[in-house]
């Protein structure tokens, strides 16, 4: 649905085909009320939209969703992926960047959303990632503004492509903090998701996990080892006949644990 295949529902019976995410299309507009409803649809609270300036003077949005903590409410996870596409145009699918990761975070809260848990889980579709992070540093400056207490955050960007590896890499730095929650990462990674190769990275860029480490909120991110080898990267031709299921499962599972 998010990357055209199929139209996703309307209000009063309608349907409309999602032909591109990009930041400057409507598109990204009916993706960002899609997945809000898929959010309330599973019970999550404070289901809603954080609206931010960027690009020029487009107006974007992050979907957020929470879940709160039983214990330890005031304490809060974030889960997270971009869910705006490129290229410019009319055409942008974004079947792996970033509709795998996005699909990654609506798959965490669909089963997460069944249990309990001590701390505040966050479910963030972030908008405006291809244009440099707006959308995280919007939520990062407006969570610290409001004096909430982020305890890390688990990024997804690009799981769904296999080609030289059926992997992922899991990106961090070489902060303390940040080193255990990469450690953390691959011992579950290697018990739930066996079939992964897994290596990790401690030079973060270029994704959202970067907006919460500038802020100092230890953050990593998992995306799949063929992340530079894909040949759609950034072209309307990122379909889902480049999807590896399988992969994008494996990986989380990975960060489920």
């Amino acid at each position: 649905m998010l990357t055209g295949e199929t139209p996703i529902p309307l209000p009063g019976g309608e349907s409309y085909t999602i032909a591109t995410r990009n930041t400057h299309q409507e598109g990204n507009l009916f993706a960002a009320e899609f997945i809000a409803a898929s959010f309330e649809n599973l019970g999550l609270i404070d289901v809603g939209f954080q609206e931010f300036t960027c690009c020029g003077g487009r107006s974007a949005r992050n979907v957020v969703a929470r879940q709160p903590g039983v214990e330890l409410p005031d304490e809060i996870v974030v889960v997270g992926a971009h869910f705006d596409s490129l290229p410019n145009g009319n055409l942008a699918p974004g079947a792996v960047d970033n509709g795998s990761g996005t699909m990654g975070v609506l798959a965490l809260a669909k089963v997460f959303s069944q249990f309990s848990f001590s701390r505040t889980i966050e479910y963030v579709a972030f908008g405006a990632e291809e244009q440099g992070l707006h959308g995280s540093a919007h939520y990062v400056a407006l969570a610290q503004a409001r004096g909430e207490n982020i305890i890390c955050a688990l990024t997804m960007d690009m799981i769904g492509y296999s080609n030289r590896y059926y992997g992922v890499t899991i990106e961090g730095t070489t902060s303390p903090p940040i080193l255990e929650l990469m450690d953390l990462a691959v011992a579950n990674t290697e018990e739930f998701a066996p079939s992964l190769t897994i290596v990790t990275s401690t030079f973060s860029f270029g994704s959202d996990h970067v907006s919460f480490q500038r802020a100092g909120i230890p953050a990593i991110l998992a995306i799949e080892q063929d992340d530079t080898n894909y040949i759609c990267y950034h072209r309307d031709c990122d379909r889902m006949e480049y999807i590896n299921a399988g992969q994008a499962c494996d990986i989380v599972r990975g960060q489920a644990g």
